[in-house]
């Protein structure tokens, strides 16, 4: 078998499901919704409720992700991500994700704040 591609993409990391990733915590704090396509149809799922647990997803067997639907902001949103790391290009060890908009008062409001956090193994000595 010949190796097609050597780099995960952006859908397979989001149907992973690893806490750690980066596009899940940023789709989260952007409201963005995931089109899944399957043998009875398609369905549209909230990111937030999209993630279940630690590697486990709201993706059925036959089913496969075909969008990543992101809501358009204003200029008076902000967004910033940042990330802890061992190592350059390692997994996050905490990766906190905002998104803001502020009133034309200058108020902030509709914040959204999502955080992935590496859960690693202990190792027994």
């Amino acid at each position: 078998m010949v190796q097609t591609r050597n780099y995960g993409t952006i859908g397979g990391n989001v149907c992973h499901g690893e806490p750690a990733g980066d596009p899940s915590v940023v789709f989260i704090a952007l409201n963005a919704t995931l089109k899944l396509v399957g043998e009875k149809g398609e369905r549209v799922i909230n990111s937030e409720e999209f993630y279940k647990d630690t590697l486990e997803v709201d993706l059925k067997p036959d089913e496969i992700l075909t969008e990543i639907q992101v809501p358009s902001h204003t200029a008076k949103h902000w967004v910033a991500h940042e990330k802890l790391m061992f190592q350059k290009g390692d997994l996050g060890i905490v990766g906190p994700q905002r998104r803001s908009r502020s009133t034309h008062s200058g108020v902030c409001e509709g914040a959204r704040i999502a955080l992935s956090v590496m859960l690693r193994p202990r190792l027994s000595g």
